[in-house]
């Protein structure tokens, strides 16, 4: 049997013909490879854009239907003070819960552009700013009050200052009245009393002899005060600038009308029945101590006012 025999020259010739298959499948195996990671590297990127595009979009969703919830809440505000805007109203309503439906059936199948968004807000403000200019509309027509209504139902801005304002000018007028119908003391006398061995009594202008003190005045006719029992206080204050007082005598503290003067001390008081014809008051101090010499002021109050005073002085 004869043995077939290889050239070199087809030796090599087998040799090369290997390597270029060898290497065509090597590049288009890299081909491959570049290519699949093209593809992903694309689909990745299609991927990051979407979520980010779907996380904007349900972020719009989200705050148009805030917003939705609001402008409801601004519209119900006014109900409940006219009929016809409560009509007017349940227009409004109507509207708003439609495109709030419409939005949330929307969010199931589709993003919701930054064009789409911004028209839905504009349709959003129109509504509103429409009720707005028809309440202002009906409060022209109609000469009526209309005011938006907090959380609870109560009635804010408008009414709150109203408010705030009649409760001042009640303050105001009641002080005022308070004030026409106090008593003002005519003929205010202050003086030292002492007792003679008979039992009678005069004036004096020695400490050492004083016994005690006396402070009278006259009230008139007054038709605004009401009949019926007024009291008067008299506050006495010694040389020394304290006022004379003993609780077990009768001494005693009154609030003063306005708040911020707090309470003064009061020496003795005096009620007496007011029938709205001229009276005469009088007030009489007696103390266990001897009166100091010096200066004395008898000042007269009522009703936590200040109604008048009388200076007198003690050798």
């Amino acid at each position: 049997m004869t043995q077939e025999t290889q050239t070199p020259e087809e030796g090599r010739k087998r040799i090369s013909g290997a390597n270029v298959f060898y290497i065509s499948a090597l590049v288009v195996l890299v081909c491959g490879a570049i290519f699949l990671f093209a593809a992903n590297r694309t689909k990745s990127n299609q991927n990051d854009v979407l979520t980010t595009q779907l996380n904007e979009s349900n972020t719009r969703y989200t705050d148009l239907d805030k917003q939705y919830e609001a402008a409801l809440a601004e519209v119900a505000s006014y109900k409940g003070q006219n009929a016809t805007l409560d009509s007017i109203i349940n227009v409004k309503e109507g509207q708003l819960k439609t495109f709030q439906a419409s939005l949330t059936k929307e969010k199931k199948n589709r993003m919701l552009s930054d064009a789409d968004y911004k028209k839905q807000l504009e349709q959003l403000g129109s509504i509103v700013s429409d009720l707005t200019s028809q309440v202002e509309t009906l409060q022209k027509e109609k000469n009526v009050l209309i005011v938006r209504n907090d959380s609870l139902g109560k009635r804010v801005a408008e009414e709150t200052v109203l408010t705030e304002n009649l409760s001042s000018t009640n303050k105001v007028l009641t002080k005022k009245v308070t004030i026409a119908s106090l008593l003002i003391p005519q003929n205010i006398m202050a003086e030292a009393i002492k007792e003679r061995n008979n039992g009678k009594e005069t004036t004096t202008s020695r400490a050492s002899k004083a016994s005690e003190l006396r402070v009278c005045f006259d009230v008139g006719e007054n038709k605004v005060a009401d009949a019926g029992s007024k009291t008067f206080f008299a506050r006495i204050v010694g040389p020394d600038g304290v006022t004379l007082a003993v609780q077990d005598k009768g001494s005693g503290v009154f609030q003063m009308a306005d708040s911020a003067s707090g309470e003064k001390a009061f020496t003795t008081k005096q009620s007496i029945d007011y029938d709205q014809k001229p009276q005469n008051v009088c007030m009489f101090w007696k103390q266990s101590t001897p009166f100091a010499a010096g200066h004395y002021t008898a000042e007269i109050y009522q009703d936590g006012f200040f109604i008048g005073k009388k200076d007198f002085q003690l050798k």
